[in-house]
């Protein structure tokens, strides 16, 4: 008996009593992003198997939202760092970090 894997899906987002949960959507309406510790959640809509994840931030990421092109997405940290990166590559390139 043989298996393969076929989907594997992004985590939820972690709530916290009395903390407000931000959801950010693509300006195209096919993704939508959430953080959940140190990283960035992006999913699909109708699909929830596709999903993409950035995981650069050092600390606990507050918030995520998408720039109005959908092309970049700014997230900040825990510490007050700011990263805007890229949303096209798979490899989500650093545009610039305050």
């Amino acid at each position: 008996m043989s298996y393969s894997l076929k989907n594997v899906y992004a985590t939820l987002p972690k709530t916290q009593r009395g903390q407000p949960l931000v959801l950010g959507g693509d300006p195209k309406g096919k993704n939508f992003l959430y953080t959940n510790g140190n990283s960035v959640i992006i999913r699909n809509i109708d699909n929830p198997a596709i999903s993409d994840t950035y995981t650069e931030h050092s600390l606990p990421v507050n918030v995520a939202k998408y720039s109005p092109s959908g092309f970049y997405i700014a997230s900040g940290d825990q510490s007050g760092k700011i990263r805007i990166w890229d949303t096209v590559n798979k490899e989500h390139i650093l545009k610039n970090e305050w």
